[in-house]
């Protein structure tokens, strides 16, 4: 089954990113929905996106550029990727 994403909930700072920090969400949201990467595999292909976990909880994060990051929560087993927040620094 291929992953796919929930952005029902989320919140967003988009005012604040830049054209570049569009660009790498948008390929992170495309690489999960039309190709169904796991988010890891999708934050690799952004190049340096730091994938990483927050502090042991279901919450991840990569990043678009010096400041701006996406914060997101996994679910294995809908294979779901919950956007949390777009933007800003958490």
């Amino acid at each position: 089954m291929p992953w796919i994403i929930d952005k029902s909930n989320a919140s967003y700072s988009i005012s604040v990113l830049t054209p570049a920090a569009q660009a790498k969400f948008d390929l992170f949201q495309n690489a999960i929905q039309q190709q169904g990467l796991h988010p890891k595999q999708a934050a690799d292909t952004l190049g340096a996106a730091d994938y990483k976990n927050l502090s042991g909880t279901n919450l991840f994060q990569i990043r678009l550029d010096g400041f701006n990051r996406v914060t997101f929560e996994l679910d294995a087993a809908t294979q779901t990727v919950e956007i949390v927040q777009v933007g800003g620094h958490s």
